[in-house]
This record gives structure tokens, C-alpha cells and sequence, in this order.
């Protein structure tokens, strides 16, 4: 009788030791910049702090709303069970840390997690900007931010349609009036890869004059907004020159890539047409 009685209050303890779970940094996470330290607990004895490699304790702001912690979602009788802080990571350096959470100085949860800086614990002055492609084919774009010590969305733009049809290699005959001494025909092999950003192009004169190709020959249109070059929308590059504008002699092929600039609400997995010397020549789908 007395073992049954003992199993019942260690099994009991147990789970409410469980009760309370470190979220940010959680095990084998990745953290960097100025973010939050979080988590909850559903009862507390005392002040929570926090330890980082065994370093001085860092009080824990305990009380703020997790609806999702109260009967019958989780496991607390109430929703006032978050706990929080501000925390720079660059303070701890690059690599692997562990922190310990603490409530009245007694351990109920710990991670172990990996810290990425910019190589000092505060960057200021600093701009820059970019983008990411999402696993749903979402487009975000990207600033950077001071006060977060890291990028921010700023946009987001919607994933490629499902018809796969855009996701394409196209070819067409181009012709270029733009000097009519040289005005000659090339064919473009256009592939789009669907991420958003770019296009494979592959241009070959068909005449012995060669074919004059000038990025400002070139506008795309999207819907109703049409995108030039001269607008800061796209570039064309060779690997070795930027805004290309020059003649591909006959014989030769440019292998290039339109790039969109990171600026631009263009975005190559939605449908969009190509002109080039205001003539269209090629639709994606």
C-alpha cells in the first residue's frame, strides 16, 4: 500500500515539474541579433531567471498572457504563465551556449543552441537589403534593421502558379531595328528556373552582322505594370558586365541571366510577357 501511495506522488511531482518549457532559445536552435527569451511555466515558487554558460542570472518577466497554456489546450489552470526578456545575442559571442532557466534558484528547463553575429556584439550604420524564397514558393523581401541587429521582412510576394507552365524554356526569333544598318535577327532560348529572380537567357545572331542587345531594349510586363531597366527593375549581366549593351558577333552565343533587383515588385513565377525593341516576343505562360 505505502509503494502504490509513494509511485502516485513521484508521478505526480514529475509532471508538474514538466509543467514549463524554455521556448527561445530552444535545443538546437539558431539565434542572433536582438530578440526575445521566452517560454512558460504554469506555476512559480519564486523570482525565474535565467543563466547563460553558468553566468550571472538574469531575471525573467513572469505573468504575461499564453492563452494557449490554460486547460483544456494545455496544461495550466490559468493563462498568465508566460515569462520573458530581452536578450542581444551578439553578447555571447559565435558558437554554442547553453542556458538554464531557473524558479527560486531550483533548474526546470535548459537548451543548448548556436549564436551567429556579425562579428561584434553591435553593428551600427549599416544598411542592406535582399530576399528569400520560402518552402511555399513565397517571395519575402528583406532590410536590414538596427534596432533588431537583423533582417526584417518587409514584403512578401505570392508563390509561383501551379500549372507549372511558367516554369519553362522558351525560344523565339528577335529582331532589332534600333540601327537599321545593323538591324538583324537572333534567336533567344529563355529559361525560367521559377525562382522569382531571374531567367537564363542564350542569344545567337542569325545574319553575319551579329544582333545588337541592350538591356534598355527590354521591358517586361506583369498584369498591368509594365518594368524597364532604366527603372531599376532588372539587370542583364554576362557574368563579366553589367547592363550588357553591345553587338554579339555572328558565330558567338551570350550566355546571360536577367536578374530582378531585389527593389522591384516584379517576380518571375507569376505570369509575365517580354519585349524587346517594343516588340513582343515572348509570354510566361
Amino acid at each position: 500500500m505505502y509503494r502504490i501511495i509513494l509511485i502516485i506522488v513521484v508521478v505526480f511531482t514529475a509532471s508538474m515539474t514538466q509543467a514549463a518549457t524554455l521556448e527561445i532559445p530552444g535545443p538546437n536552435s539558431i539565434q542572433s541579433g536582438i530578440q526575445l527569451i521566452s517560454g512558460w511555466k504554469c506555476e512559480v515558487n519564486g523570482p525565474l531567471t535565467i543563466r547563460f554558460d553558468g553566468g550571472n542570472a538574469i531575471p525573467l518577466l513572469y505573468g504575461s498572457e499564453r492563452g494557449d497554456t490554460r486547460k483544456p489546450k494545455g496544461p495550466c489552470d490559468n493563462a498568465n504563465t508566460g515569462f520573458i526578456a530581452i536578450m542581444n545575442w551578439g553578447n555571447l559571442g559565435d558558437g554554442e551556449h547553453t542556458a538554464v532557466v531557473y524558479d527560486n534558484g531550483v533548474e526546470f528547463d535548459r537548451a543548448t543552441f548556436t549564436v551567429v553575429t556579425t562579428g561584434v556584439d553591435f553593428l551600427p550604420d549599416v544598411t542592406g537589403s535582399g530576399t528569400a524564397t520560402l518552402s511555399n514558393g513565397q517571395r519575402a523581401t528583406l532590410e536590414w534593421s538596427e534596432a533588431s541587429q537583423g533582417f526584417v521582412a518587409t514584403g512578401f510576394t505570392p508563390p509561383p502558379v501551379s500549372d507549372g507552365t511558367i516554369c519553362a524554356t522558351k525560344t523565339a526569333r528577335v529582331l532589332d531595328d534600333s540601327y537599321p544598318e545593323d538591324a538583324s535577327p537572333a534567336t533567344w532560348i529563355v529559361e525560367n528556373p521559377c525562382d522569382g529572380i531571374h531567367l537564363n537567357i542564350e542569344i545567337t545572331p542569325l545574319t553575319p552582322g551579329g544582333f545588337w542587345v541592350c538591356i534598355d531594349q527590354i521591358v517586361i510586363c506583369q498584369g498591368a505594370n509594365c518594368y524597364e531597366s532604366y527603372d531599376d527593375d532588372f539587370t542583364l549581366t554576362d557574368g563579366n558586365t553589367q547592363d550588357i549593351c553591345y553587338t554579339i558577333r555572328a558565330g558567338d552565343t551570350l550566355q546571360t541571366q536577367l536578374i530582378v533587383f531585389p527593389n522591384s515588385s516584379l517576380n518571375l513565377s507569376q505570369p509575365f510577357t517580354m519585349s524587346y525593341d517594343g516588340v513582343h516576343f515572348l509570354e510566361f505562360p
